[in-house]
């Protein structure tokens, strides 16, 4: 930047001025003008230095203008140039151009600093002074010479040149940028990554220098680099110096390669440490190595004995890294003797090389060895015992260095530890040690391998059983025999036995045998003992818990037991004797609705009886878990609850329990029987039979109520909503009784259309309720009868099935019944098959196929047609014949002509049974019709005015008044709901497909069995 510069001309200088060039006096200010400082380039071809003046006026006569030069260090003046009005514009290498500027001719040098001075003087034509002004000029230097050094060391460093250095040992590298101007900056490179001071280890530090020069304003720049060479890191890597200033546009550098030495890591004898001393058997040969680790370049290893180099015997092995490392190890082979005067002699292991600064010395003392050469032994090797020691038994050794050491040995595993010259047999024998023989080794580090050796000979130790072992045969049944054997472990001498019940001690009886005792082989070349008990087993004998014992009379303290062996008698639930299973918690009567619960507890058995229940004789599902508690002979009691809430349905059914030991199946213990009374509404049970009723004029009808109740019910027949008074005229009211069905038959013995066609109504009712139904009577109508409902099995072989099923309405007519049946098909192709005809249910079908499905129906059919039910389909059970039963022997094959015998005569039986019971029936049917009653005017009176009490005034609560009934007790029939009877035709057979009718059914083509008519 440019300052100009104004000279104020004081009065006084002007007068002088004035004086010396035109003698007048000033009239007016000279002002001269430069810049402050002025640049340029060493080397440039010229420079100008700007002058100008103004503030005069006129026109001067003379200008006289002149540049001086003076040095800024000395403060030396040197005239450069005058010009009196333009002339002369040369001299030499200044120039004088425009209003007063100097121009310097090149080469332009650093000579060429300094401060110019530019000196203007007005004489004449009215203007008339002096004045000047000084510049500076500065002149610019790119850096003259890049120079490089290692500090220390008086030799420069040239371009790839190689710098050696140690390995971890600081080094200082110089870098001079010199004579710039301005001053330049230096850059440190390693590879191609710059170094950063105060990174990785690396320290720079720069400073400026003036020149050693008078009057040269140029800079030196010093820059050093500190760090510790890493050999993997930074050998053969390029080191480099850059340096640069403002006026440059290219860095000066310098590189250089180093090469780091590696002293070697660790110099040492292998396996001791410098001083050690090296065992050596006498007349044995010996290696010792020395090693320098990983050194660059190769570290030289010299082997010396007491001084004197060592020439033969020895072998080198280097072992170089990747990167350039070497490790060395050097052997010496050599065999020493007493006689050489090897012992005590010094070894050495001098190493040296580039990478040292000085010889590495490590060493060791050889120390001779040699063996013993005497060994015995003394004491006796008899009758020790187990757990003490064999100190009697001594073993000694002398002669050797060093002093040799005597153990004991079995077979290849130290026993006791070597010491000094002599050594007790000092371990506590065991039994294992029985008959074994041990050694005693002497040996020291010259004879190792190869000891001296006696043998004792085979100790005799005595030792106690270390175990009894009880055994048995697990659980036994009672009555049966149960035998335990006591095994004693190997003793020496073999071992004596006793036997212990529930703590008292066994002294044999019939019942608890014990056998003669014997002996064999056993370990650690002792004695097994071995003794037996039988016992006779009864339920007592349940957990009793047996024990024994082995003992060694030669160890009075010491006695071994076996563990208690708890005895497990199995026994069924009958136990004490006369125990039967008790069944409690009935009270009688019961009510429908309420809950019973039964308990049903078991004697005491061994395992746990499980309960089972029963209905009728047939197998029932328990309700609850079983629940146990301890019995006695060590036994369990089991009880069980069966809960049922009661209806109709349990009224004279028979309760009972049975416990069953799965240990002893054949042994059940069944409670008493308990049969349930339960008292409950009535409930008429033929509502679908007699829904409705047909009969033609003058012809006889029978209507049917049949009620299930307990207690008895009162029954009453209602018609157009007044009572039937059983008058044995028109009307008569039978009552059959069979336990808790009660039957009630109304005869009409002459229907009258007029008067009985309509609705009849059933009321029944006792102390818990009453129901009631309809029966349509009406005139005979020509229809088939309804189709049979409620169509299921009710019992099941391989062979046949047992069908029943609820009738429907008989169209009028008496209706038959049969099966219809065939093997089922997804396509329907197999052929139906139909049963003989029955009157009522059930109906068996028979020769079937095991395990096979079978499509089945029922066939209702009256003179008019026949009606057929919904198809069931159900499968036969798989066929027992071919297997056996696995609780049977081959004996069992004698009875098989006699279980055919008995099988016929008791078809027999069966065939007269049924023929008795059937003519029995034919009888009681022929008298089932009542007798006709005569009564007088004035009952029938009387039984027409019971007739009028309305149906509406009959409840539950209330019943009308008893009107006298015929009530007859038989034994029950089947029951006919037909208008007359039918008569069979005798002779007549009933063979399966020939069914026989009467003739007003011969139409139908099926005939009424007589049996059943």
């Amino acid at each position: 930047m440019e300052i100009p510069r104004t000279s104020t001309c004081n009065v006084i200088y002007r007068c002088i001025i004035s004086v010396l060039f035109t003698g007048l006096l000033c009239s007016a200010q000279l002002e001269v003008k430069v810049n402050d400082i002025e640049t340029a380039t060493d080397g440039d071809a010229s420079t100008s230095l700007s002058c100008s003046f103004s503030g005069y006026s006129g026109t001067p006569a003379t200008i006289i203008l002149a540049w001086e030069k003076t040095d800024t260090e000395t403060g030396q003046k040197q005239f450069l140039i005058q010009q009196f009005n333009g002339y002369p514009e040369t001299i030499g290498r200044y120039t004088i151009e425009g209003q007063a500027n100097l121009r310097i001719a090149g080469p332009i040098t650093v000579d060429d600093v300094g401060r110019y001075t530019c000196k203007v003087s007005l004489i004449g034509g009215g203007a008339g002074g002096t004045q000047q002004a000084s510049v500076e000029l500065l002149i610019n230097s790119p850096i003259q010479d890049l120079v490089m050094g290692v500090e220390g060391q008086i030799d420069l460093l040239g371009e790839n040149d190689v710098v050696t250095m140690i390995e971890s040992q600081p080094i200082t590298i110089i870098c001079w940028a010199k004579q710039a101007n301005p001053a330049a900056s230096v850059t440190w490179y390693l590879g191609d990554q710059m170094i950063v001071s105060g990174e990785e280890g690396f320290t720079i530090e720069s400073h400026t220098e003036e020149v050693d020069q008078p009057g040269d304003s140029r800079l030196n720049t010093v820059s050093q680099l500190t760090f510790s060479p890493i050999y993997t890191q930074h050998q053969n890597k390029v080191l480099m110096c850059s340096a640069i200033n403002d006026i440059m546009s290219d860095e000066l550098s310098l590189s250089v390669y180093p090469r780091i030495l590696v002293p070697p890591s660790n110099h040492y004898i292998v396996g001791y440490e410098s001083g050690d001393m090296v065992p050596v058997v006498e007349g044995q040969v010996f290696t010792i190595s020395c090693r320098a680790v990983e050194s660059y370049p190769v570290t030289q290893l010299q082997w010396y004995l007491d001084g004197a180099p060592i020439e033969h015997g020895i072998t080198a092995n280097n072992v170089q890294n990747d990167d350039g490392r070497v490790t060395v190890m050097s052997t010496w082979t050599y065999m020493a003797s007493r006689a050489k005067g090897d012992d005590g002699a010094r070894v050495q292991c001098v190493a040296s090389g580039e990478p040292l600064s000085a010889t590495n010395s490590v060493y060791v003392t050889l120390d001779i060895l040699y063996p013993p050469t005497e060994i015995g032994i003394t004491g006796d090797s008899d009758h020790y015992k187990a757990g003490e020691p064999a100190r009697g038994i001594v073993c000694s050794s002398s002669g050797g260095r060093p002093a040799p050491k005597v153990s004991w040995w079995l077979g290849n595993q130290e026993k006791v530890t070597g010491v000094l010259n002599s050594n007790y047999l000092d371990l506590e024998m065991t039994a294992n040690d029985n008959g074994k023989i041990y050694t005693c080794l002497a040996n020291n580090d010259a004879n190792i391998g190869h000891p001296l050796r006696m043998d004792t000979a085979p100790l005799n130790i005595l030792f106690p059983p270390a175990c009894v072992m009880l055994t048995g045969e697990g659980a036994v049944v009672t009555g049966q025999e149960a035998t335990l054997t006591c095994s004693v472990c190997s003793s020496n001498p073999a071992a004596s036995t006793y036997w212990k019940k529930d703590n008292g001690i066994i002294t044999g009886s019939t019942t608890e045998r014990l056998q003669a005792t014997t002996y064999s082989k056993g370990e650690n070349k002792g004695q097994i003992t071995e003794q037996k008990l039988i016992l006779k087993v009864t339920p007592s004998y349940n957990g009793v818990k047996i024990q024994c014992f082995g003992r060694n009379h030669e160890f009075d303290n010491i006695e071994t037991s076996s563990d208690k062996y708890e005895l497990d008698v199995l026994f069924p639930p009958v136990y004490p004797n006369g125990c039967v299973t008790s069944l409690t918690g009935y009270r009688a009567p019961l009510k429908a609705g309420d809950s019973l619960t039964l308990l049903c507890t078991s004697c005491s058995s061994n395992p746990a009886a499980t309960i089972r229940w029963y209905r009728d004789d047939e197998e029932v599902q328990g309700t609850n878990q079983d629940m146990l508690t301890d019995g006695l002979y060590n036994g369990q009691v089991t009880a069980q609850e069966i809960t049922m809430v009661m209806s109709q349905e349990h009224h004279g059914s028979q309760y009972h329990c049975s416990a069953f030991n799965r240990m002893v199946p054949n042994v059940p213990a069944p409670s008493q029987k308990i049969t349930l009374e339960v008292q409950y509404k009535p409930m008429i049970i033929n509502h679908e039979l007699n829904r409705k009723a047909a009969a033609s004029s003058g012809e006889e009808a029978r209507l049917h109520c049949q009620v299930n109740s307990n207690p008895s019910p009162q029954v009453y027949w209602f018609h157009d909503n007044k009572r039937v008074i059983s008058d044995g005229f028109y009307y008569t009211v039978t009552i059959v009784t069979n336990g808790a069905i009660t039957t009630s038959t109304l005869y009409i013995s002459s229907v009258d259309p007029l008067r009985d066609y309509g609705t009849f109504n059933c009321t029944t009712n006792n102390s818990h309720g009453m129901d009631s139904f309809l029966i349509d009577m009406q005139g005979k109508s020509k229809s088939k009868p309804d189709s049979a409902v409620g169509v299921e099995v009710i019992h099941m072989t391989d062979t046949m099935v047992t069908v029943t099923w609820q009738p429907g309405f008989d169209g009028g007519e008496r209706q038959l019944f049969y099966l219809k049946y065939r093997i089922f098909s997804q396509d329907g192709s197999h052929e139906w098959m139909t049963s003989s005809a029955v009157i009522e249910p059930p109906l068996v079908a028979r020769d079937l196929d095991s395990s096979t499905q079978y499509e089945i129906l029922v066939i209702s059919e009256n003179s008019l047609g026949s009606s057929e039910s919904n198809t069931i389909v159900r499968q036969t059970m798989v066929s027992n014949v071919g297997t056996t039963s696995p609780q049977k022997d081959s004996r069992s094959t004698i009875g098989v002509p006699i279980g055919v015998a008995m099988a016929i005569l008791a078809a027999v039986i069966i065939v007269i049974a049924i023929i008795v019971i059937i003519c029995k029936n034919r009888k009681s049917r022929k008298s089932e019709k009542p007798a006709t009653v005569r009564v007088s005017s004035f009952e029938i009176a009387n039984r027409q005015q019971q007739n009028d009490l309305s149906l509406t005034y009959f409840t539950s609560a209330t019943a009308p008044p008893n009107p006298p009934l015929r009530t007859v007790s038989v034994v029950p029939n089947n029951l006919a709901y037909d208008s007359k009877a039918i008569i069979a035709h005798p002779g007549q057979e009933n063979h399966h497909h020939k069914r026989h009718y009467p003739e007003d059914y011969k139409r139908s083509g099926r005939l009424v069995p007589e049996s059943q008519t």
